[in-house]
């Protein structure tokens, strides 16, 4: 007869040991149990997870949850913390849904102090305008041309 042990499975991190009821955050997007999670997720641990967590040679991918790598966190997302991170699509749909917000207060004062808050939280906005370097107009080398081939004493052919 065999027993089986029913004691659910601990890994131990460098918080400590995680068990079943444990909660995870995700601080960039990974693949866990079969699904994306995006930074800002949290996941509530079963004993099953933890079970699947475990490979073959008895290390766990949650083992690396408060690594100084940064990929997941322990416990609930912060409140302080942007889910978002400066640059990406989210950063760049937040920081816009907020300015116009800003930008939508009739006080002119408040305004001002909205769009100072949006600057502080979203940092400077995604660049809108892009220049072109053209080392030279064709006209200008047309010119340029035309001005070396009388120096050289050619004359221009006219109609």
């Amino acid at each position: 007869m065999t027993t089986e042990n029913t004691t659910p499975k601990r890994v131990t991190t460098p918080g400590g040991k995680l068990t079943p009821g444990d909660v995870i955050h995700f601080r960039k997007a990974v693949t866990a149990f079969g699904d994306v999670r995006v930074r800002g997720a949290s996941l509530k641990l079963t004993a099953d997870m933890i079970e699947r967590s475990v490979s073959a040679d008895g290390t766990s991918w949650l083992d690396r949850v408060d690594d100084p790598d940064g990929r997941i966190g322990r416990g609930e997302w912060p409140a302080t913390e942007p889910r978002w991170v400066y640059g990406d699509p989210e950063w760049q749909a937040e920081r816009e849904s907020a300015r116009r917000r800003a930008w939508a207060v009739s006080d002119p004062e408040e305004r001002a102090a909205a769009r100072a808050e949006v600057q502080r939280v979203y940092g400077d906005g995604p660049t809108t305008s892009q220049s072109v370097d053209i080392a030279e107009h064709y006209t200008e080398r047309q010119a340029r041309e035309q001005a070396e081939r009388r120096a050289r004493g050619l004359v221009d052919r006219t109609r």
